[in-house]
């Protein structure tokens, strides 16, 4: 359920999002208007089958006003899963967006831009000692970002 997840877990959950990034995946049934005010990111590789609904979803939420960038890939390849495809779509060519857009250091800074909400961090601040953010920082160095 990656990005069709994303799209239905913010949408039930909006003040517990800073900024989403749904990667291959479109809105689905999920309704678009608790999401306009978080700020989205979203990536599909144009021979996806679910390219369309990433178009589309992009689209509706534009026209809502919502703040939402977009990037196409257009050589995303197959995952690397022989078992990855369905009778109706295939081998999911151009399914694996996940890659090229985690290996992009702009996508991590575009994320870290996006201040939580006061209190959004709850327990987790607590477990980590400085919040889920300064735990993220972490991992890339703190300074780099």
């Amino acid at each position: 359920m990656g990005g069709a997840g994303t799209w239905r877990w913010a949408s039930t959950s909006p003040d517990h999002f800073a900024a989403i990034a749904p990667i291959c995946g479109g809105l689905g049934r999920t309704d678009p208007a608790p999401l306009v005010g978080i700020p989205a990111w979203v990536f599909v590789g144009a021979d996806d089958g679910g390219a369309k609904g990433c178009s589309e979803s992009v689209e509706t939420l534009k026209e809502l006003g919502a703040d939402v960038k977009y990037t196409i890939y257009d050589d995303a390849p197959a995952p690397y899963q022989p078992t990855d495809s369905s009778p109706e779509r295939g081998p999911q060519k151009g399914h694996d967006s996940w890659t090229a857009a985690y290996e992009d250091e702009d996508l991590w800074k575009w994320l870290l831009a996006h201040p939580a909400a006061e209190g959004a961090e709850g327990e987790a601040a607590e477990e980590t000692g400085g919040g889920v953010l300064d735990w993220f920082r972490g991992l890339f160095g703190g300074s780099k970002l």
